[in-house]
């Protein structure tokens, strides 16, 4: 019940957030999600709590939309359950199954025969964004780094490179809203904060969804001199 009523509260942010900047965001975006499997076993999935759909107009008239894959804990999982469930994600980002009649190790296998497993879902992976909350700052701050640390591990930094991922505390984002700069990048928490929408891969150049307009009007969260990753409440 208390979790539902945090994934609530995060869509009503973003649903906010649209109206006020007149993008397409409705009662309905925020779809829940089911269970992709890329393994066997109870680690071989992973479950969002949904899955956003969230849509603008580029300044050429373009309709644009971002898909993520929304998590929100409420400070039920530690930093050690938060990076398995980005390791999980980097798990299904990679995995490409071979297609039926095809055997490893063959010409047509190494040449190309397999495709990424959540092209069958998507047309390109949705980023990632971590919404915490109810363990204040310093619990925010712990989990936060957690997930960074995850990050730098080679399997989940090849996600990474072009999948862009974000953190952010609930409280913040009801505060001030949901496109404004308090959303830090886990792949360094150095360069946050940062606008969702703005949010990119670590390669540069490389933006596998097309980045939200928004408008910067000044997170509360911001690095306090000398504290390393360590997001803090100004």
């Amino acid at each position: 019940m208390y979790h539902q009523l945090a994934v609530v509260r995060t869509h009503l942010v973003f649903l906010a957030d649209a109206r006020a900047r007149g993008d397409s965001y409705g009662p309905f975006d925020l779809v829940p999600e089911t269970t992709h499997r890329f393994a066997e076993g109870k680690e071989g999935t992973v479950r969002p709590d949904g899955l956003l759909h969230y849509g603008r107009t580029a300044g050429d008239g373009a309709r644009l939309v971002n898909l993520a894959f929304v998590e929100v804990d409420r400070g039920t999982m530690g930093g050690p359950r938060l990076a398995a469930k980005l390791n999980a994600y980097a798990r299904y980002w990679a995995t490409a199954p071979l297609p039926a009649g095809m055997r490893a190790g063959t010409i047509e296998a190494v040449q190309g025969g397999r495709k990424p497993l959540w092209e069958r879902r998507h047309p390109a992976f949705p980023r990632l964004l971590f919404v915490l909350t109810g363990t204040g700052q310093a619990g925010f701050a712990h989990r936060a780094n957690a997930l960074e640390i995850a990050a730098r591990t080679p399997y989940v930094a090849r996600m990474l490179r072009t999948v862009p991922a974000g953190v952010a505390k609930l409280e913040d984002l009801e505060a001030d809203s949901a496109g404004a700069d308090l959303w830090w990048p886990i792949a360094d928490l150095d360069d946050g904060p940062a606008p969702w929408g703005k949010l990119t891969g670590t390669r540069l150049g490389v933006s596998p969804c097309s980045p939200a307009v928004v408008t910067v009007s000044g997170g509360r969260t911001s690095r306090t001199p000398g504290s390393g990753s360590t997001p803090n409440t100004a």
